[in-house]
């Protein structure tokens, strides 16, 4: 009778592969300097590894906004811990040779594991001077997080129709009163002014003026709706804005400058 034992043994190889692999530590890497300071990327289901030296001191670095709630050691003989007093470093040291253990770190943030091993060995590659942890998620997540308060606390500046933008306007009258950029999105209309904001009035057809409640988001102000003339009153110095309506096709680009309204020539009122 003849054994085929080669998928047998890749069978076995594959398993014990497996297995070494679901206990594998992640060791942090070594700074291109000096690699003894060392980087580890934050990853919940990992346990890192800390290769200590006897006699000296290994500092392990949290993220800035952590504190440290809970510290428990396996081996709270042959190792010492202690946190600083802002409670987001550690400082480790073995205070015996060849001393293995683990250790596992509650913050207000994140759960960490550790297996510790300390090693009498007087090479540099055997030391470990620092352990500082990355959160490339925690980022991530900040930035949507600003993203996101950015869209409450702006939400009209935020939520734009690019597609529908209208630059196209005009004035008429005073310069002290009129605004620096006009445009809109055929919904709200957008005016950035340079100095004090004057009074804002809406021009009907029959030329009555009404007063118009605005909102400010950011370096604008914002008004509901769009409108085919305003009226901007500083003191005696009147602007009148007209909306000139072009289609509205016209497609905002993120490295082009919103046109100043232009002025037309003439007095108010002619």
């Amino acid at each position: 009778m003849r054994y085929h034992l080669a998928p047998f043994l890749l069978a076995f190889a594959s398993c014990i592969f497996a297995f070494q692999n679901a206990h594998a530590e992640r060791l942090p890497q070594g700074g291109r300097l000096d690699g003894r300071i060392r980087t580890v990327t934050y990853k919940i289901d990992d346990v890192v590894a800390i290769k200590a030296a006897y006699g000296i001191s290994t500092m392990v670095l949290f993220g800035d906004d952590e504190t440290i709630e809970t510290i428990t050691l396996g081996d709270t003989v042959s190792w010492q811990v202690i946190p600083n007093s802002k409670k987001n470093i550690l400082f480790l040291k073995p205070v015996e040779p060849n001393a293995v253990s683990n250790m596992n770190v509650v913050t207000n943030r994140h759960v960490y594991s550790f297996a510790l091993n300390s090693t009498d060995s007087e090479a540099k590659k055997d030391h470990t001077f620092s352990v500082q942890f990355k959160y490339p998620d925690d980022d991530i997540d900040k930035k949507l997080w600003d993203k996101a308060r950015e869209a409450v606390a702006s939400p009209n500046i935020s939520n734009i129709d690019i597609a529908n933008t209208n630059l196209d306007y005009a004035y008429k009258g005073s310069d002290s009163s009129k605004p620096l950029v006009a445009f809109d999105d055929g919904k709200k209309t957008f005016l950035k002014f340079g100095g004090a904001i004057p009074s804002i009035f809406a021009v009907g057809t029959d030329r009555r003026e009404k007063v118009i409640n605005y909102r400010r988001e950011k370096d604008y102000i914002v008004l509901d709706g769009v409108y085919s003339q305003l009226s901007l009153r500083r003191g005696r110095q009147v602007t009148c804005l007209f909306n000139l309506k072009p289609t509205r096709n016209h497609v905002l680009q993120s490295n082009e400058a919103i046109a100043t309204p232009k002025k037309i020539p003439g007095k108010v009122g002619r």
